[in-house]
């Protein structure tokens, strides 16, 4: 959780500071979801994102320590399939990043592969993640999952 946290503060943060021009000029420009993400990240304190980034920096070399013995990890892309947005359903889309949003925060390289279909006909996503700078590896693992797979090759009736 503490991961997930310092990484939505610093994406926030980040993309505040980057957009805030068009923010003041075209808020039109953007989504009412992407500007309320936009100005949410306007508010944190500096005291916030340094704490951020300290974890941040923390949970790398431990990351890179933890992986030390592995290729690659494997898992879900998302904890949750694919859902509508609309109200009420804040909630679950709020857990799709579980999985993706760490790996974002420590800069480490990964890739989702089609896997299945939901019942509902929605694809499902399968993701690999490598250590830092392993992106030929991760690469690889993600091209030979492909070639003995043929998920890739299927697509959601429209």
């Amino acid at each position: 959780r503490a991961a997930q946290a310092a990484g939505l503060v610093i994406m926030f943060a980040e993309a505040a500071a980057y957009h805030a021009a068009d923010l003041r000029q075209r808020p039109q420009a953007f989504s009412d979801e992407v500007r309320a993400q936009l100005e949410m990240g306007g508010f944190y304190s500096a005291v916030q994102l340094v704490q951020a980034q300290r974890l941040r920096r923390y949970l790398i070399v431990e990351t890179s320590r933890a992986l030390a013995e592995i290729d690659v990890l494997v898992m879900p892309t998302s904890p949750v399939p694919a859902t509508p947005l609309g109200p009420g359903l804040a909630a679950q889309a709020s857990l799709r990043p579980r999985n993706t949003l760490p790996f974002n925060l420590l800069s480490l390289p990964a890739i989702s592969v089609p896997c299945d279909f939901t019942t509902s006909g929605l694809p499902v996503g399968l993701q690999i993640v490598g250590k830092a700078f392993a992106e030929v590896a991760v690469l690889q693992v993600a091209y030979a999952y492909e070639q003995a797979t043929a998920w890739h090759k299927r697509h959601p009736p429209l």
